[in-house]
This record gives structure tokens, sequence and C-alpha cells, in this order.
């Protein structure tokens, strides 16, 4: 629906050259766009002064920062982040800071997914994950060898659960080094 971004508090993760936060942003949300390259930023910080935009800003972020300001945003978006198996981890905890069970969070990605197994692992209890399927993208702007996710927080009683068994679990993981 048109407005349908009007005022919404959008977050990228892993901006890049920040497209889609930009074109969030021109159908009238309220952007940050986040990366862990200060040079990544810079460019970001140069398209959005160049292009004249207003209610954006860039975020130095690293995802396993311990520090995230509790915001929860309205929409999280991520385009190619699944590409570094060991930084799933750290994203879905990120995850868990920055959204609510309101939050609506989109994942999209090519060839480069090599961290999705893990990703997958890591949201299991947390996150539920929908693929939108190729009828309910834009023949003009979708690809076959592209994947969107739409994820939402699980009910409180299962991530709960998740988290517990998580922590039980690294603390098995620290008592088997000791011993």
């Amino acid at each position: 629906p048109q407005n349908y971004f009007k005022d919404k508090k959008v977050l990228e993760l892993g901006c890049g050259c920040g497209l889609p936060g930009i074109v969030l942003n021109t159908l009238g949300a309220s952007v940050t766009l986040t990366d862990s390259s200060e040079e990544v930023l810079k460019l970001a910080d140069q398209i959005i002064e160049i292009n004249e935009l207003s209610n954006i800003s860039t975020m130095n972020l690293d995802w396993s920062t311990k520090d995230v300001p509790k915001i929860n945003f309205h929409v999280i978006v991520a385009c190619d982040v699944m590409y570094v198996p060991d930084a799933m981890g750290p994203l879905v905890s990120l995850l868990e800071k920055v959204s609510d069970e309101k939050s609506e969070i989109y994942f999209a990605f090519g060839r480069n997914r090599f961290g999705l197994t893990k990703f997958f692992d890591c949201i299991d209890g947390l996150f539920t994950s929908t693929e939108i399927t190729d009828e309910n993208l834009d023949p003009v702007f979708s690809s076959c060898d592209i994947t969107v996710l739409r994820l939402s927080k699980s009910k409180s009683v299962n991530r709960k659960r998740k988290l517990k068994d998580d922590h039980k679990k690294n603390d098995n993981t620290k008592k088997e080094r000791f011993d």
C-alpha cells in the first residue's frame, strides 16, 4: 500500500552502499544504515549527501558488540549477509536486541549463502522464517537466483526456552573444555 513505510523506523544491516535503505527512505521511512566498515559508511554518507536525503543516517555496527542501543525497529533489512558462517550467531543475537514481535525482518541473498545452514540453526526457536515466493515479488525487480526471507520473532515462551537451552549448551561446552 502507498505510504506503507511512511514514518517507520528501518534498520539496514551490512548496508554496503545502502541501496535498500535508501529506497525505503524515499518511500517515507526513517532509516539507519549500518556496517562495520568505516570506508563503506563514508561511501553511504556521500551517497546520502549527493542525493540530499533526510531522515537517514549511518552507524558503525559490529554484530558482535554488546553495546547495542535497545531500539526496536519496525522494519529490518539485510542483503547478501549470509556468506560468513561464523557471523550468523552474532547476527541473530543482534536481531534479538533490535526487534520485537511486531518487527518485520527481511533477508535477501543470492549465491553467497555459505552461512545459511548456520543461520537457520541460530534462528531455530527464536524466529520463524518464511520464503517470499516469486509470485509475491515484483516481476521486474526479482531474480530466480535471489531468495527473500521474512522473519518474525517466535512467541516469548519459545524464545525463553531456546535461550535457556543455548545457555545450558554453553555451560556444558565450558565444562567439557576444562575437564
